[in-house]
C-alpha cells in the first residue's frame, strides 16, 4: 500500500508541473545637473531635466506581471538678491522669485505626465538709501514616489528596443520692482538638479506556470500504477 500511495504522489506531481515562480529585474538611471546664472529683471522660465531610456520588456522572457517605476529627484537651489539703496527719498522694495515644479513623465508612452512636485520662494528686500540689501531665499523641492503598472496597463512595456523616460523641472522666476530707480541690484540664481529613475520588472519566466494535463503524461502515470500493483499482489495459493 505504501508503494502504490509513493506512485499516485509522484504521477501527481508530475501533471502539475513546476510551482509558479516570479523573477525580478531591475534598471537604473542616474542624473546630476549643476547650474548658476544672472537673473534679469521681469518675468523669464529656467528648467533643467535630464531624459533616460530603459529597455522594453522582452516577451521572449516570460509573462509580464508587474512594472514598478520609482523616481527620487531633489532641486535645491538659492536665489541671492544683493543692491544697495540710491535715492534719499524712495525705499523701493524688490522681490525675486517665484514657483517650482518637478514633474516626470514616459514620453514614448501613452501615459503622460506620472508626478509632480511644487516648491519656491522669494528673496525680498527693501532698500534705504545708502543702504546694503544681501539675502537668499531657498528654491526647493523634492519628488519621491512610486508608480506600479498591471494587466493591461503593463503590457505597455512590451516591446523591442527602448523608451524614454524624462524628469524636468521649471522655475518661474518674477522680479518685481517697486519705485524703479531707488536701488541699484543684482539677482542670481544657483543650485542642483539630481535624482535617480528605477525601473523594475517583475514577470514569470517560460514553464514557471503548470502545464495543463496531456495523454502523454496520464498514460505514463497509469504505466506505473500498474507496475506497482502487480509488484505488491500476493502470489496465488
Amino acid at each position: 500500500m505504501k508503494n502504490r500511495q509513493t506512485v499516485v504522489a509522484v504521477f501527481l506531481l508530475t501533471l502539475t508541473g513546476p510551482a509558479a515562480a516570479g523573477v525580478v529585474t531591475n534598471f537604473s538611471r542616474q542624473f546630476d545637473e549643476s547650474f548658476e546664472s544672472s537673473i534679469p529683471r521681469g518675468q523669464f522660465f529656467t528648467g533643467s531635466g535630464a531624459s533616460m531610456t530603459f529597455p522594453y520588456f522582452d516577451a521572449s522572457l516570460g509573462q509580464l506581471n508587474q512594472v514598478d517605476i520609482a523616481i527620487d529627484a531633489q532641486f535645491a537651489s538659492t536665489i541671492r538678491l544683493a543692491g544697495v539703496g540710491q535715492s534719499p527719498e524712495l525705499e523701493p522694495s524688490v522681490s525675486v522669485g517665484g514657483p517650482l515644479e518637478i514633474y516626470f513623465d514616459l514620453t514614448d508612452l501613452p501615459i503622460g505626465t506620472l508626478a509632480s512636485a511644487f516648491g519656491g520662494n522669494d528673496a525680498q528686500c527693501t532698500f534705504s538709501f545708502q543702504s546694503v540689501c544681501d539675502v537668499t531665499a531657498p528654491i526647493n523641492a523634492s519628488l519621491v514616489d512610486t508608480l506600479t503598472f498591471t494587466g493591461a496597463d503593463a503590457l505597455w512595456f512590451v516591446g523591442i528596443g527602448a523608451f524614454a523616460i524624462t524628469t524636468s523641472s521649471t522655475v518661474y522666476i518674477d522680479t518685481v520692482v517697486d519705485l524703479e530707480g531707488g536701488a541699484s541690484f543684482d539677482a542670481h540664481h544657483a543650485g542642483s538638479y539630481a535624482g535617480e529613475v528605477a525601473l523594475r520588472y517583475t514577470f514569470d519566466p517560460p514553464g514557471s506556470v503548470p502545464a495543463p494535463l496531456s495523454l502523454a503524461l496520464v498514460v505514463a502515470g497509469c504505466a506505473g500504477m500498474a507496475v506497482c500493483r502487480r509488484r505488491i499482489r500476493p502470489p496465488a495459493p
